[in-house]
């Protein structure tokens, strides 16, 4: 099931979307995606900020207060995988489009041989690439879109989270309300990652080394192991390295 999100203050154009998105629908029953509507880009962050997040945002650019450039810079800033398609009168913003990774840029006025075949690709990439995501409650009361793939370890510091990238960027939490357990549980019903140590959760594609001690993990950080939890922590690991293909034998 995938999400849209719509964004145009004008109504006319909001029931032409919503009548191409519904015509699409009947002409490709196999497709399973649901629809959000919203008048502004402030309207539209909001529901981000709330932790919902959305496979596709279809854009119109001449928006009030926040145009649609501007917006889909605020989206990247919580979502840099998430497809963005721009909808105007004028292709004046093209260029600017480009700035943001837009997925295409669409004049109106749309209609199906527009639509409809950038929606077959979209759709076509986000079933190829069904991809896990982390919604990271991140500082400045806001939520991140973060691939599980990109994470390479979650480590709980001062009452908040620090998730660590594979691009070598950090992301911050706010102060946790709740238990790190409880906020990093979507991570741990993956069984790509482990909790090697209560203020831990690793992802272990990106383990390079287990010692007697410790796993290190990619940018050669050092997570020790406790004692107590080593040996099923091992355990898992091994496993984790079978699933990939990884021949053990003679280790140990």
């Amino acid at each position: 099931m995938f999400n849209i999100a719509i964004c145009d203050d004008c109504p006319h154009q909001v029931d032409n979307l919503v009548y191409l998105l519904k015509q699409y629908l009947d002409e490709n029953p196999d497709k399973k995606y649901n629809w959000e509507l919203f008048h502004s880009g402030e309207e539209l962050l909001a529901s981000l900020d709330c932790g919902n997040y959305y496979d596709l945002y279809l854009l119109d650019i001449i928006l009030p207060e926040k145009n649609g450039i501007d917006l889909a810079k605020d989206i990247r800033a919580r979502d840099i995988t998430t497809h963005i398609i721009f909808s105007t009168a004028s292709a004046d913003y093209a260029l600017s489009a480009f700035d943001v990774s837009a997925y295409h840029y669409l004049l109106k006025p749309i209609d199906t041989e527009k639509l409809f075949p950038v929606l077959d690709k979209i759709i076509s990439l986000l079933e190829l690439n069904d991809e896990c995501f982390f919604m990271f409650p991140a500082s400045g009361c806001r939520f991140v879109k973060v691939p599980f793939s990109s994470i390479v370890c979650a480590e709980l510091a001062n009452r908040t989270i620090v998730l660590y990238l594979t691009t070598c960027e950090e992301l911050r939490s706010k102060t946790l309300r709740t238990s790190f357990l409880k906020t990093v549980a979507p991570l741990l019903e993956d069984n790509r990652f482990i909790n090697p140590h209560k203020s831990y959760i690793v992802n272990m594609d990106w383990i390079e080394e287990l010692t007697g001690k410790s796993f290190i993990i990619k940018g050669n950080r050092e997570i020790f192991i406790p004692r107590y939890r080593y040996t099923e922590a091992k355990k898992k690991y091994f496993s984790h390295l079978s699933q990939r293909g990884i021949n053990m034998t003679g280790i140990w």
